[in-house]
Formats: C-alpha cells, sequence, structure tokens
C-alpha cells in the first residue's frame, strides 16, 4: 500500500492495518470500525421480549467515536412465526427497560474509556 493513498474521505497511512480521517486532531481509527458502523451494533442487551441495540457512530468532521442506544420490544404475531417490534411499553416493561439503559449506559461509559486509550497510542 502506498503511504498516503487517498481512499474515500480517508487517507492510508505506513500501517496498512489503520487509517486516519483527514482532520485535524489525527485520530486513527482501523478500517472495521467503518464497517461495523453500518452493519451491526456494537452490543445488544436483551431481556425478555426488551431489547436494547448500542451503535458505535463516527463523525463526519472530527472522525470523533460517539454511542447512541435503540430500545425496543420483540414480539410475535398472532401466527407465532412474524416476529415484529414496538417502541411501545407496558409499566412493567418502562422498569425492566430503565434497568436494561442503566447497563448500555455503563457498557457505553466503559467503551468510551477504552476507545480514548485506544486513539491516545
Amino acid at each position: 500500500m502506498i503511504v498516503g493513498e487517498r481512499y474515500g474521505r480517508y487517507i492510508f497511512t505506513r500501517d496498512p492495518f489503520r487509517i486516519k480521517p483527514p482532520n485535524k486532531t489525527g485520530i486513527e481509527l482501523p478500517p472495521f470500525m467503518m464497517e461495523q458502523n453500518q452493519k451491526q451494533p456494537v452490543r445488544t442487551i436483551r431481556s425478555g421480549g426488551l431489547q436494547i441495540s448500542i451503535w458505535r457512530n463516527l463523525t463526519a468532521e472530527s472522525g470523533k467515536i460517539y454511542y447512541s442506544v435503540t430500545p425496543q420490544k420483540r414480539y410475535t404475531k398472532d401466527d407465532g412465526q412474524t416476529w415484529e417490534s414496538t417502541n411501545s411499553y407496558s409499566p412493567r416493561e418502562a422498569v425492566l427497560l430503565a434497568n436494561l439503559l442503566t447497563e448500555a449506559a455503563f457498557f457505553i461509559r466503559t467503551k468510551t474509556e477504552i476507545d480514548k486509550l485506544d486513539t491516545k497510542r
């Protein structure tokens, strides 16, 4: 790989396993992070029919990593084979959802600290 070769918005550095976004911060991110960004959540937390998906996102301007959370309730239709999802919760489910969101917040805090350590290298 050629040093400084431009690939889309990113420039490859000397290390072929890391790419550098063209920004002022100079943060280097591995290519799989961009691919994972779009395809699947970093983590999914489940309890019964409730599910929290945690997504890793990347800002285009600065290359900064941030996380977002998507809660949903999964259930089967009357036929028992077709899965549906909703964003409406009963009071009992709301309490369980609060516990799952607390766990997701802890995971995000931990992951953010790890990301900060990785970008300092």
